[in-house]
């Protein structure tokens, strides 16, 4: 009389098979969830007007001051602000005459020509 032992490991596999696959994904998907809500931070920072160095401010202000108007999101209340770029301003300057700037001034050059100043004739100085 011959007894047959039936095989339980390929059983035994298939289930382990699952788990570990079932893990993976969740794995991937946690993975997924967390890269996406850095991108979308990511993508937000990429078209943002402060991070282009630029000054969220009304077009005829903008106009006044000689700016340039960037196409980048303005994150103001008032929904009618662009994005102006003034190159003085942004460098941490500011419109002033040429006398005005060097004689507040203890030694070196410490005005820029051609910023947004040129049209007003006058430079964009650096001294406080």
């Amino acid at each position: 009389m011959v007894i047959k032992i039936k095989n339980r490991k390929k059983a035994d596999l298939s289930v382990n098979t699952i788990v570990v696959a079932i893990l993976a994904l969740v794995v991937l998907f946690v993975l997924i969830l967390i890269f996406s809500k850095q991108s979308v931070n990511f993508r937000q920072g990429l078209n943002d007007c402060e991070s282009k160095q630029g000054l969220c401010r009304s077009k005829a202000s903008c106009d006044t001051d000689k700016g340039q108007i960037l196409s980048f999101k303005c994150n103001t209340a008032n929904k009618d602000d662009v994005c102006c770029y003034l190159s003085c301003e942004s460098q941490k300057g500011r419109c002033t005459t040429k006398a005005d700037c060097t004689t507040t001034a203890n030694s070196g050059i410490n005005y820029l020509l051609y910023t947004n100043c040129d049209d007003k004739a006058q430079v964009c100085c650096f001294n406080k």
